[in-house]
């Protein structure tokens, strides 16, 4: 279910788990990553949301 839902993201390996692809997952596939997480039988797929790198307060030179 999760491999055709998402298979930019997500394959199959010799055994049937899924593998995941994209790690970190781009923002412009974050709804595929949700959809794919949701349909999953077994689980087996979660996602962790990270915060974004501080951004330095000092200009470039």
């Amino acid at each position: 279910m999760c491999y055709s839902v998402a298979p930019s993201l997500v394959e199959c390996d010799e055994q049937g788990d899924p593998v995941v692809l994209l790690d970190p997952v781009p923002d412009t596939h974050r709804g595929d990553a949700d959809r794919a997480v949701a349909v999953c039988p077994e689980r087996a797929l979660s996602l962790a949301y990270t915060a974004p790198p501080p951004v330095s307060e000092e200009p470039l030179r």
